[in-house]
């Protein structure tokens, strides 16, 4: 009986909540049930797999933050120090694999393991900041699985912190970046709408994209998310 009150009690409460603040009762619900979304696609596997068992599914962290004076928060771009896209620049990311234990890497391992590799475990994010990112989602045509996290930071560091990070590293992993460059969000933004055809840093340095993030620039719902981060205060 005690319990049956309380329940009572909590729904009252409840309700009256929703009729004395119903603007910022909404707002609540609307970030839990984001917030929710957003861990239950970051706790599980891709649905399909390789040949070989690795789950397909690629995942990627792009870092953003404020900085006194800027006029948009910057976004931390990473150059690839090797390979077909040796030169250009992108998030922390890169293909998921098999676990440890010989089982398929779920989204948020995945999204850990690559940060702390590429960035020689200069960043090296928790869970609970990851499910509070904004989250780029897309399969393709081929039931490739991407997630890709716009994650907002108060770490700031440069190319010769990572160059220096690397050192203690022997694995190659962990040194598959070389360089490190901040882009205005407006900048990125306008670059997505095509209104520009050049992308520049912060220090005035020209940006050449790696293709996969340009392919992700022109999805409507990735423009929508960078207009919501340069809209943040």
């Amino acid at each position: 009986m005690a319990v049956i009150q309380n329940l009572g009690l909590l729904t009252l409460v409840i309700f009256i909540l929703i009729s004395v603040y119903p603007v910022q009762f909404s707002s609540f619900t609307q970030h839990f049930t984001s917030h929710t979304k957003t861990q239950h696609l970051l706790e599980r596997a891709p649905a399909k797999l390789k040949a070989d068992g690795r789950p397909l599914g690629t995942v990627g962290v792009l870092f953003y933050t404020h900085i006194k004076g800027q006029n948009a928060p910057l976004f931390l771009l990473a150059r690839e120090a090797k390979g077909t896209d040796k030169g250009t620049y992108s998030e922390f990311g890169g293909s998921l694999e098999i676990s440890n234990e010989g089982i398929p890497e779920r989204f948020i391992e995945g999204l850990i393991r690559e940060c702390k590799e590429e960035s020689a475990n200069l960043y090296s994010p928790e869970p609970e900041i990851l499910f509070k990112s904004k989250v780029y989602y897309e399969m393709t045509d081929k039931g490739r699985e991407i997630v890709l996290c716009l994650t907002k930071t108060p770490n700031l560091f440069k190319t010769d912190d990572l160059l220096e990070a690397q050192q203690d590293f022997m694995d190659s992993h962990y040194k598959e970046k070389d360089a490190l460059e901040l882009v205005n969000a407006k900048a990125l933004l306008a670059f997505a709408n095509g209104e520009r055809t050049k992308l520049l840093s912060v220090s005035n340095k020209p940006i050449t994209l790696r293709p996969l993030l340009v392919s992700m620039l022109k999805k409507e719902n990735f423009r929508k998310t960078l207009e919501q981060i340069v809209s943040e205060v």
